[in-house]
């Protein structure tokens, strides 16, 4: 009976893979760097906003892809690449950071959307910036 049940958990493991992977079940962003900024109108900021994303346990998670969105109207900018969303990887340290930000010309308070995603988990979480 033992080596039947041996049996069927290596089939299983080969079947997965290999080595049995725990997923990811729960995500969390926190923002490291730059909550509240006040950025000049019309002005470009050389670093924007530093997250950093961990399993539930507080482990961080590198690779997670993580996807920053800025108001379409209003007081808000666009990223270096032009457009109002823009997406990095985590780190080895469950960081990541964007490279930049072009602020409009619009005074006021604006929310970024911030969204990190791996395997099935996701989290999100909203920055308030200034211009």
């Amino acid at each position: 009976m033992k080596q039947a049940k041996w049996a069927l958990l290596a089939a299983l493991a080969v079947a997965n893979g290999g080595a049995a992977r725990a997923q990811i079940a729960v995500l969390q962003i926190r923002i490291v760097e730059g909550e509240g900024a006040v950025h000049a109108a019309g002005m470009r900021s050389p670093r924007f906003l530093t997250v950093e994303v961990t399993e539930e346990t507080g482990k961080p998670v590198e690779g997670a892809a993580v996807t920053f969105h800025l108001p379409e109207d209003g007081p808000s900018g666009t990223f270096f690449n032009g457009l109002r969303t823009d997406v990095t990887t985590s780190d080895s340290r469950g960081r990541a950071t964007l490279p930049g930000f072009a602020a409009n010309r619009e005074p006021g308070r604006f929310q970024v959307r911030i969204v990190a995603s791996k395997e099935q988990a996701r989290a999100g979480i909203v920055s308030f910036q200034y211009i």
